[in-house]
């Protein structure tokens, strides 16, 4: 498509900038927002183990205690063991992430510190036994938990820092676009505007964790610049009304699809990593994530195409939307559906992250069908 040249000037302005801020900035925005999730996660993981190292040793002396009540003083014994769990378990009761465990460590501390109130004779050895297995069993699991919240960071600092790369060679790329764009070269526009979309998809996901759990908002720096760099641009390339009326809502539509995919696509990796693999075929909420993680990918590539085909007003682009809300519709439902634990209360009804991106695929596939829309995506073909 032709640009008259003082829009090629705007465009070549806003690029360039964009293109410094990609290279020279958004990596350090993002890095920060990251770093303290993965920080998080790596003190969370240390004290995890700690616990059910904790647990282990405790089940294993009360499994001794119980076999050979003869060694011990017994009272003194159970009474010591109840502490050390009570005062775990008032820890872990503090930390979200582990409340349930925490209430299941105090019941136990509970129930060891009775036996040490009632007369020797009295005490229930096989109830301790019992109750020795479980925390021994408990410990395990827990250990085997901070080991894959080991890998869960890894996976985090993996994709954040490829995302960062995929924005720095972005930021490279705007500037030989901008040469190639004031040459007349029909591909330089639309590889701006998908580049300019790159940063609002990726950044929003890598940010989010750390925004709201704690308070560290700098990759959103990267979410708005990108956003408001690519609203100009595109709007920029837009000639009418109906264009603007038509091209703007898909344009934002499809770069909020990539936003769901590209985190649909990290959640069916770290989801699987966060239970035992056997999980991945016996529990439901865990397989779906095998389905929806490819599909969620592949969505976000045909995302990105289509934005590049549409920002060259290429009709090609219909079909390629019309495949990522597709590909976005059999991602959110069926995940939705079996994983609707994942749930959060909006206006007292209850919905998830996968139910929104199934609507918004959706609307995008409504809103592709309707013969305003599709007659002016696809007027050339017509």
């Amino acid at each position: 498509m032709a640009l008259k040249q003082t829009k090629i000037t705007i465009v070549s302005i806003v690029a360039v900038l964009t293109a410094l801020f990609l290279i020279f900035r958004a990596p350090f925005c993002i890095d920060k927002s990251q770093d303290i999730v993965i920080k998080k996660l790596s003190g969370l993981s240390n004290f995890v183990e700690k616990e059910g190292t904790l647990r282990l040793d405790v089940g294993k002396k009360l499994a001794d205690i119980a076999a050979q009540p003869q060694k011990y003083d017994v009272p003194n014994e159970l009474t010591n063991l109840a502490n050390k769990l009570k005062s775990a378990a008032q820890k872990e009761l503090k930390n979200p992430k582990l409340k349930g465990a925490g209430e299941k460590l105090s019941k136990a501390a509970a129930f060891i510190e009775a036996q040490a109130k009632v007369e020797p004779e009295k005490i229930n050895y096989k109830a301790l036994s019992e109750k020795a297995g479980m925390l021994i069993a408990a410990g395990n699991k827990m250990i085997k938990k901070s080991d894959r919240l080991v890998q869960m960071a890894a996976l985090r600092m993996y994709i954040s820092s490829f995302w960062r790369g995929v924005l720095v060679f972005g930021g490279l790329f705007i500037f030989l676009s901008v040469y190639a764009l004031r040459l007349g070269k029909e591909w330089a526009y639309p590889s701006i505007v998908t580049i300019m979309a790159l940063a609002p998809i990726g950044a929003f996901y890598i940010s989010l964790a750390g925004a709201v759990f704690f308070g560290v908002p700098n990759g959103f720096t990267v979410f708005g610049v990108g956003l408001v760099a690519f609203l100009i641009v595109l709007t920029l390339g837009l000639e009418d009304k109906k264009e603007k009326a038509v091209y703007l809502p898909i344009m934002i539509l499809l770069g909020m699809i990539g936003v769901d995919a590209f985190s649909f696509a990290e959640h069916g990796i770290r989801g699987i990593l966060a239970l035992p693999y056997a999980a991945t075929a016996t529990n439901p909420a865990q397989a779906i994530l095998r389905f929806t993680g490819p599909i969620a990918f592949l969505t976000l590539i045909m995302a990105i195409i289509a934005i590049y085909k549409l920002a060259a007003k290429n009709p090609s682009g219909w079909w390629y939307a019309m495949m990522a809300a597709m590909g976005m519709m059999f991602v959110g439902f069926p995940a939705d559906w079996v994983r609707h634990k994942d749930s959060v209360f909006i206006m007292g009804f209850s919905t998830s992250t996968y139910l929104v991106g199934g609507i918004l695929g959706l609307i995008l596939f409504v809103l592709l069908l309707i013969p305003y829309f599709k007659q002016e995506l696809m007027k050339e073909e017509k």
